[in-house]
């Protein structure tokens, strides 16, 4: 099989793709240290590969279920986050107020 400059091209924009999930992949599960520490820039999909090639298929939608699983683990990421946050938000600081104190009067 012949490969082309067409199926380079969607190579090439797949592995850029497959990278950005995996950088996201890494942030949702804390490993900041495979960030470079540059902000993720947004995926721009490249202009003018034309169609997808026949021989790319079962990897384009592997990708796409992959994208799929880790924008649903994000999406539940944000949601502890701010839940976490609502609560660090409601706990006493211990300044300037008095501290409830519980006498266990039982013994």
């Amino acid at each position: 099989m012949t490969v082309t400059a067409w199926d380079t091209a969607w190579v090439e924009a797949l592995d850029d793709l497959e990278m950005e999930v995996a950088r996201a992949d890494a942030l949702i599960l804390g490993e900041h240290a495979l960030v470079d520490g540059a902000p993720i820039p947004s995926f721009v999909p490249p202009t003018g590969l034309g169609p997808l090639p026949p021989s790319l298929h079962d990897r384009a939608c592997a990708l796409l279920q992959r994208q799929i699983d880790t924008a649903a683990r994000l999406s539940h990421a944000m949601v502890d986050t701010r839940q976490h946050i609502a609560l660090a938000g409601k706990l006493e600081t211990g300044r300037g107020h008095a501290r409830p104190m519980y006498v266990d009067s039982a013994c």
